[in-house]
Order: C-alpha cells, then structure tokens, then sequence
C-alpha cells in the first residue's frame, strides 16, 4: 500500500483494480497502523495531512476486517504475519504482504 501511494506499478494497478470494483481489498486495524507508522520514516518526505490522506483513502477503499487468530508462518519477517491474519479472517484468494511476496492464505 506504501508503494502504491508513493510509486506506480504493480501495488498501485492492485489499488486501481480495487477502485474499479474488479476485486475486494481487506485491511486489519494492525497493517492500518504499520502504514501510518511506515508512511512517517523520513525517506517518503511525506507531511502529516499527506499520511492522514493515505490512511484515510486506504480506510475507505479498502474493506475492513479484524483478524480473529495470528499465524506464525512467516519466518524471515514475523511481523509480516498481520498480512496472512487479514487475508485469512476475510477468506481472500491471495495476501499481498509486506516486502511485495504474494502468497495463498491457505499456507497459513
């Protein structure tokens, strides 16, 4: 999500697919704050209504959902596991986590 914010490519036609209704979003209250935090790092430069406007926009787009259960399958970032938890709690097809790896939510 940082990405599609910040860059064009792959992130950002996911976000175009969203807004055109090809497809469901799902974001936890967990990756909403890890964005908050991520979009503040000073390499983005980003003003405080900048990351308000993102995590706003992401709010709306995106469907909410609250994960019931954290997994531990990913090893080499633990912290990316928040992905598989909201991908899991909204029975998504794929979970595009942290770092751009894709994968099934059923590996979890």
């Amino acid at each position: 999500m940082i990405s599609a914010w910040i860059l064009t490519g792959n992130e950002a036609l996911i976000v175009e697919k969203i807004e055109e209704g090809h497809f469901l979003g799902f974001i936890s209250p967990q990756i909403l704050i890890e964005l908050k935090r991520a979009l503040h790092y000073p390499k983005f430069k980003l003003t405080n209504e900048d990351v308000d406007a993102a995590c706003n926009y992401y709010s709306l787009l995106i469907t909410p959902v609250q994960p019931a259960k954290s997994v531990q399958v990913i090893k080499e970032d633990k912290d990316d596991n928040k992905f598989l938890d909201c991908a899991l709690e909204a029975s998504a097809d794929f979970s595009r986590e942290g770092g751009g790896r894709t994968r099934p939510p059923r590996l979890a």
